[in-house]
């Protein structure tokens, strides 16, 4: 018999006008335009590790909400809150036509978060290996993964240590993110 002892739970939600995303989108532009930012095979733009962004009032404002929703979908898996849940990272994505993101996973926290600034038509799905599709050895393919196709203000909340990635972005208009690492205490 063949049971499925290991379902992977992430959470989603849409946060509608609750966050700016005029000015998400401004400071995206201003910091790929400044900073020379993460080095990607994908060509994909990003903030990681080129500047701290969480001071940043917009981001400050994000961290805040998105800090919410991680307790509330911890408390709905674990039944208990956590005394802290601290941003250890954040970074914002912008893909170009063409841009994709490699598969890949997010070290050294417990929870990561993705918020979607801008989202234009055929710009890219976010596709998530299944953790437990037969053993990690064997190639990667469509038969371990679920795609998602996000909407603007959406969040997808996971446990850190799932593999991700990015489709290509087949539009003309950028697509921004908003990606955020948490450590539970």
């Amino acid at each position: 018999m063949i049971e499925a002892w290991f379902p992977t739970l992430i959470y989603k939600t849409n946060l509608g006008p609750l966050i700016n995303n005029e000015e998400l989108y401004k400071k995206a532009l201003e910091l790929k335009k400044g900073n020379p930012g993460h080095k990607w095979d994908s060509g994909v733009y990003n903030s990681l590790d080129a500047v701290d962004i969480r001071n940043d009032p917009y981001i400050k404002e994000l961290v805040t909400v998105a800090k919410a929703h991680a307790h509330q979908f911890m408390t709905e898996i674990r039944g208990k809150k956590y005394n802290t849940i601290e941003c250890r990272d954040c970074w914002i994505n912008v893909y170009e036509k063409g841009d994709y993101q490699e598969i890949h996973t997010h070290a050294n926290s417990h929870l990561s978060l993705v918020y979607y600034v801008k989202v234009p038509p055929n710009s890219g799905q976010i596709i998530f290996s299944n953790p437990t599709y037969l053993t990690e050895s064997m190639p990667i393919d469509d038969n371990g993964s679920v795609r998602y196709t996000p909407e603007e203000s959406d969040i997808l909340i996971f446990k850190s240590s799932l593999a991700h990635r990015v489709s290509r972005s087949q539009s003309d208009q950028l697509r921004v993110s908003v990606a955020l690492n948490f450590l539970l205490r």
